[in-house]
């Protein structure tokens, strides 16, 4: 007996040294637990013993689940599965677990010995994996979308600014003409949507003092949130500029305020608290940031805002960054989707909490500038300013070839066309002496108008060539920076943008 004894106490500390160990009654209550358990638990003994195993319960799973589980084990049999469980701190772990009965002399579970194993940092890089390639395939298909219809729209807004330039300014059709300008510029709003979803948002990169444009923004705001929210500012006094594209920055604080205060609602009061600070990101803040969006280490200016409101459930808190996912009636937009892209442009990242009832907590991550930013004015375009000479203009669709020639014609130009790369090319090569500049997409067949640009440029360096696209400039000239590039029109555009462009292609810096 004392050997049997023996070995039943070598053999439960071998078991305690390997794995998570807790055991029950048949009703539940925790009689036991071993040391692994209160260290992943962040419980003590005295805590844990005589509680509901309950306790350690995250909500994370369906009540179907849980029902499964117990019809198992008190059926005699033993369980095996994957939990998700939450620490006394109310982080959440991950544990691959095997509950098996003990049973009585009538065949009825009397104690329940659970066996665990970490698998927490597994289950995280699963979870990252599968939302990076979600926001990957994501990402593609919104920026595929966004150019394709970037095209479109470059048609029916070109189309619109030249009707309304031959027109005089008593027509009757000139208010019709300028509706469809406002419908498709914003219908432009929401590719400029699509593409910061997809991380390729067109960036004007300045430097930033968060602190005034978050006061700024949200005094914009004060007459569009709930009636019942009041807003708390706690703004570091010393805070880093940051290094940023102020269009988006305001859109990531007008996104995150409104969520705040459509997350209180009209029924009861409750408080935003908007947060700024300064905190250096190692290995262990990493652990607690969204996995899609990791950061390298260094110091990050900090944007938090926090709401009283209803909170999220944790199957709503999982799909918060699906586009057009929304819990209200009707959705505006991409709303938070938009924001990864965002975060992503700007080497960024967040975090989030959430418990239903209680609020939820937003807290950005932004790189602190460590040095100037250049940024790139433009010259002023004068509207009567006039062009001559020849324009060629490449584009593989013909109604955004015909509001280029429209728009040059009307500046001046003779232009010359062609439907793709190739045919440009041969065009160039027979008349560059005389070619002013040339215009042309990205996104072409037969030969793209990089390869067009780069054998256009071997042929005659000095002939300012201007590239236009549905993507974004930044993922555009990334390509073509110290190659001679004169220019970048981003599709659609307006008159006024075209000209701008081309005559600084023209005139030169």
């Amino acid at each position: 007996m004392a050997r049997a004894l023996r070995e039943l106490e070598d053999f439960k500390r071998a078991l305690d040294e390997h794995a998570i160990v807790a055991v029950t009654d048949a009703r539940g209550r925790i009689t036991y637990v071993n040391e692994k358990f209160c260290a992943i638990s962040k419980y003590t003994k005295e805590e844990l013993m005589g509680q509901d195993h309950r306790i350690i319960n995250s909500g994370h799973h369906p009540k179907a689940f849980m029902a499964q589980l117990w019809k198992t084990i008190l059926a005699g049999n033993v369980w095996k599965g994957e939990i998700k469980n939450r620490a006394k701190d109310g982080s959440p772990y991950w544990v691959d677990t095997t509950i098996v009965p003990f049973l009585g002399e009538d065949g009825i579970p009397v104690q329940f010995v659970a066996i665990r194993a970490d698998i927490t940092q597994r289950k995280e890089a699963e979870d990252a994996l599968r939302q990076s390639q979600k926001l990957e395939s994501l990402g593609v298909l919104s920026g595929g979308i966004a150019h394709d219809f970037n095209n479109l729209l470059t048609t029916i807004l070109g189309n619109a600014n030249l009707g309304a330039m031959r027109l005089p300014p008593e027509s009757p059709a000139l208010p019709y003409l300028q509706q469809i300008e406002q419908a498709t510029l914003r219908a432009a709003d929401l590719t400029r949507q699509l593409l910061a979803y997809a991380g390729k948002g067109r960036l004007q990169v300045i430097e930033v003092d968060l602190n005034r444009l978050v006061v700024e923004m949200t005094q914009l705001l004060t007459v569009s949130i709930s009636k019942k929210a009041v807003v708390r500012y706690d703004l570091c006094p010393v805070l880093p500029l940051i290094s940023a594209d102020p269009s988006q920055m305001q859109q990531l604080v007008m996104n995150l305020v409104t969520n705040a205060s459509e997350a209180i609602g009209e029924e009861v009061s409750g408080l935003i608290t908007i947060r700024t600070g300064l905190q250096t990101v190692d290995e262990a803040t990493n652990s607690g940031l969204l996995p899609a969006l990791p950061l390298a280490a260094g110091t990050y200016v900090t944007l938090e805002v926090s709401d009283t409101g209803c909170g999220m459930a944790p199957e709503v808190r999982d799909r918060i960054f699906d586009p057009f996912f929304t819990t209200k009636f009707t959705g505006r937009g991409l709303g938070l989707s938009a924001m990864l892209g965002i975060l992503r442009s700007h080497h960024g990242s967040l975090k989030v909490y959430s418990e239903l009832g209680r609020g939820s907590v937003f807290k950005l991550f932004l790189p602190a500038l460590t040095q100037g930013a250049d940024s790139h004015v433009s010259k002023p375009a004068g509207g009567e300013w006039q062009g001559h000479g020849v324009l060629l203009v490449v584009d593989d669709e013909p109604g955004a070839r015909a509001v280029a020639r429209g728009l040059a014609e009307g500046l001046g130009f003779q232009v010359l066309e062609a439907a793709d790369g190739q045919e440009a090319l041969a065009l160039f090569e027979l008349r560059h002496a005389e070619i002013r500049a040339v215009l042309m997409d990205l996104t072409m067949p037969h030969l793209d108008g990089r390869q067009a640009f780069l054998r256009m440029h071997a042929v005659a360096p000095e002939v300012p060539v201007v590239l236009t696209s549905g993507y974004s400039e930044q993922d555009v000239l990334a390509d073509f920076l110290g190659r001679g590039l004169a220019g970048f029109l981003a599709k659609p555009y307006q008159s006024s943008q075209f000209l701008a462009v081309i005559r600084q292609a023209v005139e030169g810096d």
